[in-house]
Formats: structure tokens, C-alpha cells, sequence
């Protein structure tokens, strides 16, 4: 699944986000378990 970064040029997106309302869709995020004993350390290097 291929999202934009960015809508126009990163200083335009910028403004925008700072002056006015945006939505960002998610759909492409995952939540994700990370355990056992090296997870910490997993998350760090992440």
C-alpha cells in the first residue's frame, strides 16, 4: 500500500497541518506485541 508523504511540498504540508484541520488515514498502520525477554532492547534498535 503506497500513502503520500506529502501533499504539495513539505513546508506547504506544514503550514497546513499548523493552521488548519487534517486527516491522516491509518489504515495502513498495524499495532504490534513485542515480548519476551529481549523486547526492550528490540525496541530500542527500532
Amino acid at each position: 500500500m503506497l500513502l503520500p508523504a506529502a501533499f504539495g511540498s513539505l513546508e506547504d504540508s506544514y503550514h497546513h497541518l499548523k493552521e488548519h484541520v487534517q486527516v491522516w488515514d491509518v489504515a495502513g498502520e498495524r499495532q504490534v506485541e513485542i515480548s519476551g525477554k529481549d523486547s526492550a532492547e528490540l525496541v530500542q534498535l527500532m
